[in-house]
């Protein structure tokens, strides 16, 4: 398969997924409702890329390293913990939450903490499968951060209509914030794409803290 194919394959898997998220989400399926449906659409889409993409994928399995897995079983734990200490000693940001009814992190819920690992991690088995493919055609890591910032932009421009104006920006920056680091450890790090799912999944845990905190 030549780059252009494999390229087109990838954005194919990417819209089709999301395509059914959106169905889902008018059919009132959530990352707190019907999340198993949710769940079963991110997990499907990430086992069928991984098979299609397996040659590319075995070349990060070289050497294999514990030490991220223990790290991340550490961070579900502490996940749940600051979720636990939150409910119980923090106020509720109830005003915040009824005007951002889409941004579900903020509710610091056990169901959505579960739902989103699944998106997660289809997401950074795409920017996996992506960052491969770039370097298997010898594009220089400058060029492939370059590629996730305008990449990782456009796509937040559309969480505008989703999340609204102060959310849009907050997700548009710290995108394009990952677009130089999620690279940078999947090709430099040894296990390195544990890391970048560590950095997403942290990112909905700390920010959720955060607005609580600011309460």
């Amino acid at each position: 398969m030549n780059f252009y194919t494999a390229i087109g394959v990838w954005f194919i898997f990417w819209l089709l997924t999301y395509a059914v998220l959106y169905f889902l989400r008018k059919a009132h399926v959530s990352y707190i409702k019907n999340y198993g449906f949710l769940i079963l659409n991110f997990l499907l889409s990430t086992v069928i890329a991984l098979s299609f993409f397996k040659e590319l994928i075995m070349t990060l399995l070289q050497e294999f390293t514990v030490f991220p897995f223990i790290f991340l079983l550490i961070l579900f734990i502490i996940g749940v913990l600051i979720y636990y200490f939150s409910h119980r000693y923090l106020k509720k940001p109830v005003g915040l939450i009824e005007n951002h009814p889409n941004e579900f992190f903020l509710l610091m819920n056990y169901k959505y903490l579960f739902s989103k690992s699944f998106d997660i991690l289809f997401q950074q088995t795409m920017v996996i499968i992506l960052t491969l493919l770039l370097v298997k055609n010898d594009f220089e890591i400058l060029e492939i951060i370059l590629f996730f910032a305008l990449l990782f932009g456009f796509v937040h421009l559309f969480q505008y209509i989703y999340s609204g104006k102060f959310f849009g920006t907050f997700y548009l920056l710290f995108s394009i914030l990952s677009a130089a680091v999620f690279p940078l450890l999947i090709i430099k790090i040894n296990y390195g794409f544990v890391y970048t799912y560590i950095l997403h999944w942290s990112f909905y845990l700390i920010s959720g803290g955060v607005f609580w905190l600011l309460q």
